[in-house]
């Protein structure tokens, strides 16, 4: 028999089936189906005016970060260019880069919401927009010892955030003050991981040269046959 009151327990609404609102549009039927993997080199932009450009956010040796507004979702976002052209090695770090931070889910690092190419050709990715002061501007302005604990929190949370990648198999070899955005409501957040080695994907590197102590106590270096 039914527990007493079970009769007043009902079954939550169904929620209404709205994923037909997030497959690109197509312009044949003949096009591919949303779950065929697709060839990145074939990938075009499903609506090239659906980011509309602000103001440069920050610039880098490969690429240049863009604020924008995301006219589908009515929100802020910062959309990743390739500004380097020319060298298909430039655009595969590009993809390599993109790649690497969407794997890398977590509080402390930048979510990573889309990628793609735009009609030219080029490749870009979207991701949140990331406003604050770095690590080294709040070190900078706080001098004394009470004020410096005070960032500790932050050291823990990026402690947790590269944490976190080594786990994915990531190493972030780059990683300084300058590469950690505190934000407004104290979100530490690590970026920058342009130059990360991912040791799942990338192949190995070459051993380093063994150390050979000397009987001066000096140390040289022998490579290894």
């Amino acid at each position: 028999g039914s527990r007493p009151g079970s009769s007043l327990l009902m079954a939550p609404p169904p929620v209404p089936d709205r994923s037909e609102t997030l497959v690109p549009r197509t312009s044949s039927p003949e096009a591919k189906p949303v779950n065929d993997p697709v060839p990145d080199e074939t990938i075009e932009a499903d609506d090239p005016d659906r980011y509309e450009q602000v103001a440069e956010h920050g610039r880098g040796g490969l690429g240049r970060v863009v604020r924008a507004v995301d006219k589908r979702l009515g929100r802020t976002v910062a959309v990743k260019e390739l500004l380097r052209h020319g060298d298909d090695s430039n655009e595969a770090r590009f993809l390599r880069e993109a790649l690497i931070t969407a794997r890398l889910e977590h509080p402390g690092i930048v979510p990573v919401h889309e990628a793609g190419r735009w009609p030219n050709g080029d490749p870009y990715y979207v991701m949140k927009l990331v406003e604050g002061r770095t690590l080294k501007e709040l070190i900078a302005v706080h001098q004394t010892l009470r004020d410096r604990l005070g960032l500790l929190p932050h050291v823990i949370a990026i402690a947790d955030a590269v944490g976190y990648a080594h786990s994915e198999g990531v190493i972030h070899p780059d990683l300084k003050p300058s590469n950690v955005v505190i934000g407004e409501f104290g979100e530490t957040i690590v970026v920058d991981w342009g130059l990360a080695r991912d040791r799942k994907g990338d192949p190995p590197e070459p051993e380093s040269p063994a150390p050979v102590l000397g009987s001066d106590g000096s140390c040289d270096i022998t490579p290894i046959a």
